[in-house]
């Protein structure tokens, strides 16, 4: 079947978001700036399903995105209503994940994407039925992963409450004797302590070893595999210098980006992380409990 060559602007309408008043900022309607949920209003002006180019800003500017809700969008983006006949909108956002827009990039201090530049951007098309079948298998596939996030943060919230309820409820504990401490009472024989007094900090670096992987923490207090969770690589092109993270082990970040990200490597094999990050071991029987 043949694919066909369109400019954007021909089997689309282009429209900039807009700032959102104040007086508009009270309602069910989320607020999206195209790089995230910014608040809610009482209006929309971008439906369910559209794909939206985030035109303005460091850090995200040519990425595309698919509106999973009725929203009003920012003046950070522009929606794309695209010609339904001719091209599929989850075609068109999947066809974009890996490789974005950030080509049309024509600002000089800061990043930004016309809809004049937009509009003149050529796509190679395949048949309507065959984009269906694709975004098709591909929703189906995000939406087992999304199905699967939500069985793991489930998991999550149940350990969080049932650590809570050992170790600063003291549930289990409520029958035997509290003594006081600085942070309140705490059941008898235990004690209160520094970080420090059950880790240790570590500085090997990587060197000349080539069985290390580059490990990232993040927010979800995980430390993931970097070439498998970014879609880019993210790390220097020698990681020479780069920290050792042994099985058991943490890194967290001190500065910058997703300050404050911590994580224990739990896979089974020694990583390493950025030199910028902090590294340290718990004494043997405290890792799984910090």
């Amino acid at each position: 079947m043949e694919w066909k060559e369109y400019s954007l602007g021909d089997i689309s309408k282009l429209k900039y978001g807009k700032n959102v008043s104040a007086k508009l900022c009270k309602g069910p309607v989320p607020i999206f700036s195209g790089y995230r949920k910014i608040g809610t209003c009482n209006t929309i002006n971008c439906k369910k399903n559209t794909v939206i180019v985030i035109a303005r800003g460091a850090g995200g500017c040519g990425d595309v995105k698919l509106t999973k809700e009725d929203c009003f969008l920012t003046n950070l983006s522009i929606s794309v209503e695209l010609d339904k006949g001719i091209c599929n909108a989850k075609w068109f956002y999947y066809n974009h994940l890996l490789n974005n827009l950030s080509f049309l990039n024509s600002g000089s201090a800061q990043p930004q994407i016309t809809i004049d530049s937009l509009s003149k951007y050529l796509i190679r098309i395949p048949p309507i039925i065959i984009q269906r079948k694709i975004a098709g298998i591909l929703s189906a596939l995000d939406s087992k992963i999304e199905n699967n996030n939500k069985i793991n943060a489930n998991l999550e919230a149940q350990a969080q409450a049932l650590f809570k309820s050992w170790f600063v409820d003291f549930t289990p504990f409520k029958d035997q004797p509290f003594v006081d401490s600085e942070l309140g009472p705490i059941p008898q024989g235990w004690k209160v302590g520094k970080l420090g007094d059950i880790a240790l900090q570590s500085t090997e670096k990587v060197l000349t070893r080539n069985d290390v992987k580059v490990l990232s923490p993040i927010t979800t207090g995980k430390l993931v595999l970097s070439e498998e969770y970014f879609t880019k690589q993210v790390f220097s092109k020698s990681i020479r210098n780069y920290k050792i993270v042994k099985q058991g082990a943490f890194a967290y970040n001190p500065a910058r980006v997703n300050i404050g990200s911590l994580g224990m490597n739990e896979f089974k094999f020694d990583g390493c992380v950025s030199p910028v990050y902090v590294v340290f071991e718990c004494l043997k029987g405290y890792s799984f409990f910090f």
